[in-house]
């Protein structure tokens, strides 16, 4: 029955079989050889490739309580070899379209060359972000997402990042936490204001996302009136402002992320190993 299903529903896009690009570009992505495919859309141009299906393995495709589990991968041919990263994954009524960038769903499917570079460079930009989130700048990047790199300049992809992203919420049981972990009341007064303070913070234009991620390590201390200090301490600073490009403006990113830590590293901690846990950025 899911086997009908997904047949029923899987785009008319696809390699010919005997062309040798769609075994090589599904025996990119097989984990096993064990492994087979169920083809929900496979579109190619160029060098450039994307690939949406469903694992089967024993002739069982994969799915859980959702329904069918769908894989989508950007791929590149680079000096004969196919490279593939990624694209999203999720169970149930999944779409083929990139949602990386198009946006909300239904996505869209892409439909040329430049679509999938497109998609490349939200894979790259997804990467460098999350290295940031934490403050590791660079140590977090494997080895892979560097080369990476090097490879889409290869292929005529080169940008340089703005890392400003949309500020995610804090919720409220995450003030709720806090307030409860209070023992005094000065404390619950200092949560009750960062409740107040930190949403007017998170949408202040001048408040750069930088600032944002890595001044919650607030929240590994169930302190968020520690976010809101940080926060406020540091938006003013000219090398933590907003719109700032990854590699052109490495010094003052890891300047800005300096200062984040240091000010982490100077709280009253009882010892130097909650000191670490907490303080873990650029370690």
């Amino acid at each position: 029955m899911l086997l009908l299903g997904i047949t029923a529903t899987a785009s008319a896009r696809d390699l010919p079989r005997s062309d040798p690009a769609r075994k090589a570009i599904l025996d990119t992505v097989r984990s096993s050889p064990k492994i087979k495919f169920v083809v929900k859309d496979l579109y190619r141009s160029g060098d450039f490739a994307w690939l949406c299906a469903v694992e089967s393995k024993n002739g069982v495709l994969h799915s859980d309580e959702l329904g069918l589990f769908v894989l989508k991968y950007v791929l590149l041919l680079d000096h004969g070899k196919w490279i593939a990263e990624s694209a999203g994954e999720g169970a149930g009524n999944v779409e083929c379209g990139s949602e990386l960038i198009y946006g909300s769903p239904p996505a869209e499917l892409p439909a040329s060359e430049e679509d999938l570079k497109a998609i490349w460079k939200a894979v790259i930009h997804q990467a460098l972000l999350d290295d940031l989130k934490w403050g590791h700048w660079g140590k977090s990047l494997d080895d892979g997402v560097r080369n990476m790199i090097s490879i889409l300049k290869a292929h005529g992809i080169e940008e340089d990042f703005v890392i400003e992203h949309p500020k995610e919420k804090l919720d409220k049981m995450q003030f709720d936490i806090a307030t409860e972990q209070c023992k005094d009341a000065r404390c619950k007064k200092a949560m009750t204001q960062a409740a107040a303070d930190l949403p007017r913070l998170r949408d202040d234009s001048r408040v750069s996302s930088l600032v944002w991620d890595n001044c919650q390590y607030g929240l590994r201390i169930n302190r968020t009136d520690v976010i809101a200090n940080c926060v406020d301490t540091h938006m003013f600073k000219p090398y933590c402002r907003p719109g700032m490009h990854y590699f052109q403006d490495k010094k003052d990113i890891q300047h800005c992320l300096g200062d984040i830590l240091q000010q982490c590293r100077s709280l009253p901690f009882a010892d130097d190993v909650t000191r670490y846990t907490v303080c873990f950025m650029s370690n």
